[in-house]
């Protein structure tokens, strides 16, 4: 079990404590990010050295406390906002929602990879509470199926924007998981609406609407991020047709990160290729492939980076167009 594991509880943790100490929710937006690049900054990048830490039987624990975790964060929300204005409440969710976005949705998502079914239940269960569950199905069947072909529900596009890109990619998962899923998927469709309408009418009786308010922000910035990431890991890499067929998703297919503490953070989520190489290999035992593209900087800038479509582009462009061009 790695220790960095535990940084996401670090970070959710962060903002009650913040909060508690009369913190104004707006000031832990933009200090979560800061804070990411910061730590990037000072731990470097990965070395040929740094090789993968194996993944023991409790390889998953930090994932398994992750999600009681973020339950109990939510929880604490709602019981939250009636002492809130309604700016302030969105605020909450705001920077709840980043937390969760980036830490909560990895963690759900390495859970759903499981090969365990305890796993994959939580997994589901971390989505469901931030109205995603749909990503489960999309994930497994659409994109690691079709990652990087006009099937694949979460297709990035050069020039795209990171907004429309996160409305596309949104609208097509769920759509992909009703037609994949069949008479199964549309009871599951039922089966989350109704758990939605329950969760946010507990969430109306015990904090009012502001609790409602902020639970929908978190929400809808959480899945934000999920997709951000999502656009900016397979940015312009698509696989071509060669010789009638479609080429096989290679380490050319994904862009991956080298800095230490953004693959600390999230579950070596940097390591992307090799992910894609192994969908079913814990997070400990990805590796760090010096010869996949590389995104300049650590996920805290890259992330900020995307929100700037003009400067985006500018920066990756040419370096999407240089793999693309290879053989």
């Amino acid at each position: 079990m790695q220790i960095s594991a535990f940084i996401p509880h670090a970070f959710l943790a962060a903002v009650p404590a913040a909060m508690l100490a009369d913190g104004s929710p707006w000031l832990i937006v933009p200090a979560i990010p800061l804070v990411f690049v910061a730590l990037d900054a000072a731990c470097g990048k990965a070395t040929g050295s740094d090789a993968p830490a194996g993944g023991g039987r409790l390889a998953h624990l930090p994932l398994w406390l992750f999600v009681p975790a973020q339950i109990a964060l939510i929880a604490w929300c709602v019981t939250r906002c009636p002492y809130l204005t309604a700016f302030d409440a969105v605020g909450l969710g705001a920077a709840c929602g980043i937390v969760l976005g980036i830490f909560g949705m990895l963690a759900a998502h390495e859970l759903i990879h499981s090969r365990h079914r305890i796993e994959r239940w939580l997994g589901a269960a971390a989505l469901a509470t931030l109205f995603y569950a749909h990503f489960r199905r999309a994930h497994i069947q659409g994109h690691h199926r079709h990652a990087g072909t006009t099937e694949d529900p979460t297709l990035t596009r050069r020039d795209e924007s990171g907004y429309r890109f996160a409305l596309r990619s949104a609208a097509r998962q769920f759509d992909f998981a009703i037609r994949i899923g069949g008479r199964i998927a549309a009871r599951e469709v039922a089966a989350y609406l109704a758990g939605a309408a329950a969760m946010l009418s507990i969430a109306a009786l015990a904090g009012g609407w502001h609790a409602v308010l902020c639970w929908l922000v978190m929400a809808m910035v959480a899945i934000f991020i999920l997709e951000l990431f999502n656009y900016v890991v397979h940015y312009g890499l698509a696989r071509r047709v060669r010789d009638g067929a479609i080429e096989p998703f290679g380490r050319v297919h994904a862009w991956n990160v080298g800095h230490r503490f953004s693959n600390w953070a999230l579950l070596n989520g940097g390591r992307h290729s090799d992910h894609h190489r192994a969908p079913l290999e814990p997070y400990p035992r990805l590796r760090h492939d010096a010869a996949a593209p590389t995104l300049p900087h650590g996920f805290g800038v890259i992330m900020c980076l995307a929100l700037v479509p003009p400067l985006w582009r500018r920066v990756m462009n040419p370096r999407a167009d240089y793999w693309m061009a290879r053989d």
